[in-house]
């Protein structure tokens, strides 16, 4: 039978395919370099012709996931109609959805993310999820001042507030749920912080008070939160949690 042989683009993402599957069902430190490599029927030199290591291999399906979520924004905001507000409601909500239903993903993201070697990839990677979401922003923003529907004195600046409570608050989140004792305490920090963004967001953009909630069953969300923080604590055993840039 003749070797089949595939562009170096489609091996490497199914490479990447065969190890998120795998990190599903066993999660991240339970799935070994032998394990993606035979389910895919690929030899281990064809691995690390792709990837240096296998946190090489997650850094690059977090990359993923954020390129993801990205292009989706991009081509589903081509086609939303309507006033600003109107725009921006729906942005938020298919952000939302599209994280929500794919949850499973972080729960081997996060704990490898907020290990204290990968502080700096964190932020170089969230940087640049910042630099590519600006756009989308602004345009939104932009309209809004023009047509009233937001009180912004400036659409550069605001934009630039809007993303920091997106990123950077939300980073500052992330750090005190993972400190967090227990469940509950986990999945408040995130109720709470999410409600105090969204209305700083309607302050900031001179919004109508209440107008800019995602329309997610936020039950539901505290639900996933709460499993979330029980998978995360389950496969942490392979490292420290970084939750300010230090050993904890």
């Amino acid at each position: 039978m003749a070797r089949v042989t595939k562009e170096a683009t489609v091996r490497r993402e199914e490479l990447l395919d065969v190890a998120f599957d795998l990190f599903l069902r066993t999660g991240f430190e339970g799935t070994s370099i032998e394990a993606i490599t035979t389910t895919a029927s690929v030899a281990k030199g064809t691995f690390y012709h792709y990837f240096d290591s296998k946190d090489d291999l997650l850094v690059q399906l977090v990359s993923r996931f954020g390129e993801e979520l990205l292009g989706y924004l991009e081509t589903q905001m081509l086609t939303v109609e309507g006033n600003a507000l109107e725009r921006f409601r729906t942005l938020m909500r298919l952000s939302a959805g599209w994280k929500i239903a794919r949850y499973d993903m972080a729960i081997n993201y996060v704990p490898f993310l907020y290990k204290t070697e990968n502080y700096t990839f964190r932020h170089r990677l969230f940087d640049a999820w910042r630099q590519r979401t600006r756009p989308l922003v602004l345009a939104l923003v932009s309209q809004g001042a023009l047509e009233g529907t937001f009180a912004v004195a400036e659409p550069e600046a605001t934009t630039d507030i809007i993303l920091a409570m997106w990123f950077d608050v939300a980073d500052r989140m992330w750090e005190r749920a993972l400190a967090a004792p227990d469940e509950e305490a986990f999945a408040n920090v995130f109720m709470k912080g999410t409600d105090a963004i969204w209305e700083a967001q309607e302050r900031v953009l001179g919004a109508p008070e209440g107008c800019l909630r995602a329309e997610i069953d936020m039950e539901v969300v505290k639900h996933g939160l709460i499993g979330m923080r029980q998978q995360i604590v389950a496969g942490a055993s392979g490292g420290d949690i970084d939750v300010n840039g230090r050993h904890q």
